[in-house]
């Protein structure tokens, strides 16, 4: 684990050892979180990040940055390990290598920040974003909601009440009622899990799933073992296995559980259909490989 706990803040006397810290001098600090920032911590925290894990105050030196974290831990971790950083919904998350991310609410004048982002560079924010089957579940969505809607709307609760008395569990009011309660499942799966957003950068592969990304994954960058461009192949009127383009996929050893119910050693990305040549999808290839700093021979 790249964080190790902390006895003594930067600049207080004592300390022994690998954790004396006052050796070591402050070159910029930041004061606990205002109440409007605190605000913004708990409405975007993530079981990944949760808001006891946010860094409540923090010390930067030469070689560590030093954190107290709102549930009281002090720990600190080498600024040789930060690997890029993510601007969210009022956060600053800097990526650490096998180690937990690093939240701070985003301030204006800062020089903990100022000091972090010169380190990392302007690169460091760079990002990749990209959808999955959206077309697909706008369609089923619509559908959907057609079917659900011609279905139920002549039916009252009180006849399939009567039906289901009299044990007419087939009859047609009752089948209109299973085949419209059907329709809202498939429009809610359509809605909520079919279509998926994918978004890449120096952290990591974040994974949300839905119309509206409401549910997220998360997988570290070190935990990406390399990006892959395949053929996609299928069948025409008058052809079998016929190239149809091209798709990018990350790939990870072990199979991992990834936005997904069963664990998959792949996770594809975007598929270029009617593209005969593999020039774009070999170029977005080389671009996450970049993202991720994952060597271009992987």
């Amino acid at each position: 684990m790249s964080w190790e706990p902390v006895e003594r803040w930067p600049g207080e006397a004592g300390g022994e050892g690998a954790f004396r810290s006052g050796a070591e001098p402050a070159l910029a600090s930041r004061d606990a979180p205002l109440a409007w920032e605190r605000v913004t911590l708990f409405w975007f925290s993530t079981p990944e990040l949760p808001l006891e894990r946010v860094a409540r105050r923090a010390v930067l030196t030469s070689s560590y940055v030093y954190v107290q974290r709102f549930d009281g831990r002090r720990e600190r971790v080498r600024r040789d390990q930060l690997r890029g950083f993510r601007r969210e919904g009022g956060r600053l998350i800097v990526g650490v290598r096998e180690g937990e991310d690093l939240v701070l609410p985003l301030r204006a004048k800062c020089e903990v920040q100022a000091r972090l982002l010169a380190q990392l560079g302007s690169q460091a924010d760079a990002k990749w974003t990209g959808w999955r089957r959206v077309e697909v579940a706008v369609a089923g969505a619509v559908i959907a909601a057609a079917a659900a809607g011609v279905m139920l709307r002549p039916t009252s609760l009180a006849d399939v009440m009567t039906h289901w008395g009299l044990g007419l569990y087939t009859s047609e009011v009752c089948l209109r009622v299973y085949v419209g309660v059907a329709a809202c499942v498939v429009l809610l799966f359509c809605l909520l899990w079919l279509p998926m957003r994918a978004r890449v950068d120096a952290l990591g592969v974040e994974v949300r799933r839905g119309l509206i990304p409401w549910l997220p994954f998360f997988l570290p960058a070190e935990q990406v073992d390399g990006v892959r461009v395949v053929e996609v192949r299928g069948n025409t009127k008058h052809h079998r296995n016929v190239l149809m383009g091209y798709a990018v996929e990350l790939v990870f050893e072990p199979a991992i559980r990834l936005a997904s119910l069963r664990r998959a050693s792949s996770l594809r990305l975007r598929t270029h259909r009617n593209v005969h040549m593999a020039i774009a999808p070999r170029a977005e290839a080389e671009l996450l490989r970049k993202l991720l700093r994952i060597p271009s021979s992987s």
